[in-house]
C-alpha cells in the first residue's frame, strides 16, 4: 500500500476552572500531540498522543522525536508490527503506539468506507452512558457539581485524594446525600490508600450504589482487599497488561474492570482485554485519560462495540477541556454519548493546524 509520513502538532487546551485534581496529580493544561500518517496515494488518518501527567513528559516527548525519525521509508503494511513491538520494548512508547495504531485505523477503515467500530464488533447499542467524573475538592463544589451536571448520568465517579479521613469521607457523604436511588457512584482513589486505610472507608459504607475503584496502587492489593471485604471493587490502571487482566478474570475478584486503550498502548490489545472480560461475564468501563477529540472519539467507538448489558459506561473524555475548535466531535444528548457513522474515526483537525514534518 506504500509508503507512508508522519507529522505531528502539539495540542494543549487548558482544564476549565482551576484544572482537575486527582490523588496523585492536578491537570490544568492536557499536554496532547496529534499525529498525521499520510500514504503515498494521499490518504490521511489521524492518531494522538496522550501521556500520563504524572510522567517525565519532556523525557517522554525526547523518546517519541527521537523514534519518529526512524519512519523514513515504513510502509503502511509495517505500522502495525513496527506499533506492536515499540509498544513491547518500552511501556513509555504506549502513547506513540496506541497513536500510531489509530492513525492505522483510521487510514484503512476509510480506505474501505466504513467507520472504526466495524472493526470492533459494530455497534451493538445507538448510545453509550457517559459518566460524570467530579474533580476532588471541597465537599460542598463536588456536591453543587453533582447538581449541575449529574441530573442525566447512570454512573457518578469522585475522586479523592487520601490525604485525610475525616474530609474525604465529608466528600462521600456530600455527594451520597444527593445520588439518585438509580445511580452508581464510583469512588476514586486513584491507588492513593493501602489496604488498611481502603479498609477504614470501606467499613463506613454498606450502600449498593457504592463502586471502590481502584482504592491501592497494585492489583494484588485490590484483589486482597476485595476478598477480606466481600465489597465491589473496581479495577483499572492496575491493570498493566493482558496478562494481569486475564489473571485477575480467572481469579474472580472484579466488580467490574477498566480498560485504557492508550494505558495499555493498543486499541486491538484493549478489544481482547474487553472480550476477555466480557467472556468472563465482567462489567467493563471503557475510558481512558482526558485527552483531544481524536483519541476521545475512538475509544468511543470500542465503546459502543461493547455488549450494553456489561458496559458500565463510557467517557466524554474531553469534558473538562476548554475546546475552541469544532473537530466533529461525539455528539453527547441526554447523559449519553453518540458515535457517528462516518468512515474511520470521523474527526478531522482545524484546518488552522500546521503539522511538522519529521
Amino acid at each position: 500500500m506504500g509508503n507512508i509520513s508522519i507529522s505531528l502538532k502539539d495540542y494543549n487546551p487548558s482544564f476549565y476552572g482551576g484544572g482537575y485534581v486527582m490523588s496523585y496529580v492536578t491537570q490544568t493544561v492536557l499536554h496532547s500531540r496529534i499525529l498525521c500518517m499520510k500514504r503515498d496515494d494521499g490518504t490521511v488518518g489521524y492518531g494522538e498522543l496522550v501521556s500520563d501527567p504524572a510522567l517525565d513528559l519532556k523525557m517522554i516527548f525526547s523518546l517519541e522525536d527521537a523514534l519518529l525519525k526512524q519512519f523514513d521509508n515504513l510502509e503502511f503494511k509495517d505500522v502495525l508490527s513496527f506499533a506492536t513491538k515499540i509498544n513491547a520494548m518500552d511501556n513509555r512508547y504506549s502513547a506513540m503506539s496506541f497513536a500510531l495504531e489509530t492513525a492505522y485505523f483510521d487510514l484503512l477503515t476509510k480506505s474501505a468506507d466504513i467507520p472504526m467500530y466495524s472493526m470492533f464488533g459494530g455497534k451493538l447499542a445507538s448510545s453509550i452512558p457517559d459518566y460524570l467524573s467530579i474533580s476532588c475538592g471541597l465537599p460542598e463544589k463536588m456536591a453543587k457539581d453533582l447538581e449541575i451536571k449529574g441530573k442525566n448520568r447512570k454512573v457518578i465517579q469522585i475522586k479523592l485524594d487520601g490525604k485525610d479521613i475525616d474530609v474525604d469521607l465529608a466528600r462521600i457523604d456530600s455527594i451520597l446525600g444527593l445520588l439518585l436511588d438509580k445511580q452508581t457512584l464510583l469512588i476514586d482513589f486513584n491507588g492513593a490508600l493501602n489496604i488498611k486505610t481502603a479498609q477504614i472507608f470501606i467499613s463506613h459504607y454498606s450502600d449498593s450504589r457504592i463502586i471502590w475503584e481502584e482504592p491501592c496502587f497494585y492489583y494484588e492489593e485490590n484483589r486482597e482487599l476485595a476478598n477480606q471485604t466481600g465489597n465491589k471493587i473496581l479495577f483499572d490502571q492496575c491493570l498493566k497488561s493482558l496478562k494481569i487482566i486475564t489473571q485477575a478474570c480467572s481469579e474472580g475478584v472484579m466488580a467490574g474492570a477498566c480498560i485504557k486503550p492508550m494505558c495499555l498502548g493498543s486499541l486491538s490489545l484493549a478489544q481482547s482485554a474487553r472480550d476477555i472480560c466480557i467472556s468472563s461475564s465482567i462489567p467493563v468501563r471503557i475510558d481512558g485519560l482526558w485527552c483531544g477529540p481524536i483519541a476521545n472519539t475512538t475509544i468511543a467507538h470500542l465503546a459502543i462495540s461493547t455488549p450494553p448489558s456489561l458496559l458500565i459506561s463510557g467517557c466524554d473524555l474531553c469534558e473538562p477541556l476548554l475546546l475552541s475548535d469544532d473537530w466533529g466531535n461525539v455528539i453527547k444528548e441526554n447523559g449519553n454519548i453518540e458515535v457517528g457513522n462516518s468512515a474511520g474515526h470521523g474527526i478531522i483537525p482545524p484546518r488552522s493546524f500546521n503539522f511538522s514534518a519529521f
